[in-house]
Protein backbone atom coordinates (compact mmCIF):
# COMPACT_ATOMS: atom_id res chain seq x y z
CA UNK A 1 0.00 0.00 0.00
CA UNK A 2 2.78 2.39 0.92
CA UNK A 3 4.66 1.63 -2.32
CA UNK A 4 1.55 2.39 -4.32
CA UNK A 5 1.26 5.82 -2.69
CA UNK A 6 4.92 6.54 -3.47
CA UNK A 7 4.48 5.47 -7.09
CA UNK A 8 1.35 7.58 -7.50
CA UNK A 9 3.13 10.54 -5.96
CA UNK A 10 6.10 10.11 -8.29
CA UNK A 11 3.82 9.88 -11.32
CA UNK A 12 1.96 13.02 -10.28
CA UNK A 13 5.19 14.97 -9.81
CA UNK A 14 6.51 13.77 -13.18
CA UNK A 15 3.28 14.77 -14.91
CA UNK A 16 3.38 18.21 -13.30
CA UNK A 17 7.00 18.74 -14.32
CA UNK A 18 6.27 17.56 -17.86
CA UNK A 19 3.30 19.87 -18.29
CA UNK A 20 5.28 22.81 -16.90
CA UNK A 21 8.10 22.08 -19.36
CA UNK A 22 5.71 21.61 -22.26
CA UNK A 23 4.60 25.21 -21.95
CA UNK A 24 8.09 26.48 -22.77
CA UNK A 25 9.25 23.86 -25.27
CA UNK A 26 8.69 24.44 -28.98
CA UNK A 27 6.07 22.26 -30.60
CA UNK A 28 7.87 19.34 -32.17
CA UNK A 29 7.35 18.84 -35.87
CA UNK A 30 8.19 15.71 -37.81
CA UNK A 31 11.83 15.20 -38.74
CA UNK A 32 10.99 15.61 -42.43
CA UNK A 33 9.42 19.02 -41.73
CA UNK A 34 12.49 20.03 -39.73
CA UNK A 35 14.69 19.05 -42.67
CA UNK A 36 12.47 20.99 -45.09
CA UNK A 37 12.59 24.05 -42.83
CA UNK A 38 16.40 23.75 -42.72
CA UNK A 39 16.48 23.75 -46.50
CA UNK A 40 14.24 26.82 -46.54
CA UNK A 41 16.51 28.59 -44.05
CA UNK A 42 19.47 27.77 -46.29
CA UNK A 43 17.70 29.21 -49.33
CA UNK A 44 16.72 32.35 -47.44
CA UNK A 45 20.21 32.89 -46.03
CA UNK A 46 21.89 32.58 -49.44
CA UNK A 47 21.04 36.18 -50.25
CA UNK A 48 20.68 35.51 -53.97
CA UNK A 49 16.94 34.79 -54.05
CA UNK A 50 13.87 36.92 -53.40
CA UNK A 51 13.70 38.27 -49.87
CA UNK A 52 12.15 35.96 -47.34
CA UNK A 53 11.99 36.16 -43.60
CA UNK A 54 15.35 34.49 -43.03
CA UNK A 55 15.41 35.32 -39.32
CA UNK A 56 12.04 33.66 -38.72
CA UNK A 57 13.11 30.57 -40.66
CA UNK A 58 16.43 30.29 -38.83
CA UNK A 59 14.66 30.87 -35.50
CA UNK A 60 12.24 28.04 -36.24
CA UNK A 61 15.13 25.75 -37.18
CA UNK A 62 17.08 26.67 -34.02
CA UNK A 63 14.05 25.95 -31.82
CA UNK A 64 13.61 22.56 -33.45
CA UNK A 65 17.34 21.80 -33.35
CA UNK A 66 17.30 21.68 -29.55
CA UNK A 67 14.91 18.74 -29.52
CA UNK A 68 16.54 16.61 -32.23
CA UNK A 69 19.00 13.78 -32.28
CA UNK A 70 22.51 14.62 -33.44
CA UNK A 71 22.30 12.74 -36.74
CA UNK A 72 19.09 14.60 -37.67
CA UNK A 73 20.76 17.93 -36.90
CA UNK A 74 23.72 16.95 -39.07
CA UNK A 75 21.39 16.07 -41.92
CA UNK A 76 19.62 19.44 -41.46
CA UNK A 77 22.93 21.28 -41.73
CA UNK A 78 23.70 19.34 -44.93
CA UNK A 79 20.29 20.29 -46.38
CA UNK A 80 20.85 23.98 -45.59
CA UNK A 81 24.33 23.94 -47.14
CA UNK A 82 23.05 22.18 -50.26
CA UNK A 83 20.27 24.75 -50.60
CA UNK A 84 22.75 27.63 -50.26
CA UNK A 85 24.90 26.10 -53.02
CA UNK A 86 21.88 25.65 -55.29
CA UNK A 87 20.77 29.25 -54.71
CA UNK A 88 24.13 30.59 -55.91
CA UNK A 89 23.64 29.17 -59.41
CA UNK A 90 21.58 31.06 -61.96
CA UNK A 91 19.93 27.84 -63.15
CA UNK A 92 16.77 27.04 -61.27
CA UNK A 93 16.43 30.35 -59.43
CA UNK A 94 12.82 30.71 -60.53
CA UNK A 95 11.99 27.30 -59.07
CA UNK A 96 13.90 28.07 -55.85
CA UNK A 97 12.16 31.44 -55.51
CA UNK A 98 8.82 29.66 -55.90
CA UNK A 99 9.85 27.18 -53.21
CA UNK A 100 10.94 29.97 -50.89
CA UNK A 101 7.77 32.02 -51.36
CA UNK A 102 5.47 28.99 -51.31
CA UNK A 103 6.06 25.92 -49.15
CA UNK A 104 8.75 27.62 -47.07
CA UNK A 105 6.27 30.19 -45.78
CA UNK A 106 4.66 27.47 -43.68
CA UNK A 107 7.68 27.68 -41.39
CA UNK A 108 7.66 31.46 -40.99
CA UNK A 109 4.51 32.25 -39.03
CA UNK A 110 2.59 29.66 -37.09
CA UNK A 111 5.19 27.27 -38.35
CA UNK A 112 4.79 24.56 -35.76
CA UNK A 113 1.03 24.28 -36.20
CA UNK A 114 1.18 24.39 -39.97
CA UNK A 115 4.01 21.91 -40.21
CA UNK A 116 2.34 19.52 -37.80
CA UNK A 117 -0.89 19.70 -39.79
CA UNK A 118 1.01 19.10 -43.03
CA UNK A 119 2.77 16.14 -41.43
CA UNK A 120 -0.51 14.68 -40.22
CA UNK A 121 -2.02 15.08 -43.70
CA UNK A 122 0.92 13.39 -45.40
CA UNK A 123 0.89 10.57 -42.84
CA UNK A 124 -2.84 10.07 -43.40
CA UNK A 125 -2.44 10.06 -47.17
CA UNK A 126 0.16 7.30 -46.91
CA UNK A 127 -2.25 5.02 -45.01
Amino acid sequence: MRHTAIIISAIAMTAAATSAFAGTAPARVADIDYLKASRCAGLASAGTLDQANASALSGFVKDQERIRAGYINERAREEAAKARRQAKHQDGRERLNAELSGPCMAYVSGAATTAQNNGARSANSQN
